[in-house]
């Protein structure tokens, strides 16, 4: 099972190269920094705790757009691109912090 998802994961990103690379018409090494940061926080956003648990698909895709709208919002702004990285990090410690107080909260009410 651990072979088939590693293959399955390696094969899935050679997917996203080359559609990287028909998107770009060039290869560049570089042309998908900081794209973790906008997944992790799409991800975080949705609803998916980073102190383990579960997290939904649907929860995810609304991430995803909340990530995308601020994301362009802030290119039509004219942010430059640490700004970006600021305000996206910004906004992962919020929802995460927002985690952490629904965790505390909702085991201090069962004690």
């Amino acid at each position: 099972m651990q072979f088939a998802v590693f293959t399955l994961a390696g094969l899935l990103a050679a997917a996203a190269g080359l559609c990287q690379v028909g998107y770009l018409q060039s290869a560049d090494p570089n042309a998908a920094i900081g794209m973790e940061l906008s997944a992790i926080a799409a991800v975080v956003i949705g609803g998916t705790s980073l102190l383990g648990g579960r997290g939904s698909v649907t929860g995810t895709l609304l991430g995803v757009l909340v990530i995308a709208v601020l994301q362009t919002g802030l290119a039509q702004a004219g942010a430059t691109e640490p700004t970006k990285r600021i305000i996206t990090g910004a906004a992962i410690l919020l929802a995460v912090a927002t985690d952490v107080w629904r965790r505390r909260r909702s085991t201090a009410s069962v004690s």
